[in-house]
């Protein structure tokens, strides 16, 4: 399986959802999900990143804190 992570400690395409989860976890309001395609997951970013869609959080990081 390939995942997309837009909104995560580390964003991208990565394969696996270990990997995946390790790009999210802690992350308040993580955004991922399931591609078909490393292609398809890679074209996915650039135009989330063109429309200013991605976000690289901290890890834990809340405002409340």
């Amino acid at each position: 399986m390939v995942f997309c992570v837009m909104c995560g400690a580390h964003i991208g395409v990565v394969a696996g959802l270990e990997n995946a989860l390790n790009c999210v976890l802690g992350v308040p309001d993580a955004v991922y999900y399931d591609v078909d395609s490393i292609t398809i997951g890679e074209e996915k970013v650039r135009i989330a990143i063109d429309e200013g869609h991605i976000e690289m959080v901290e890890p834990w990081a809340s405002p409340d804190l």
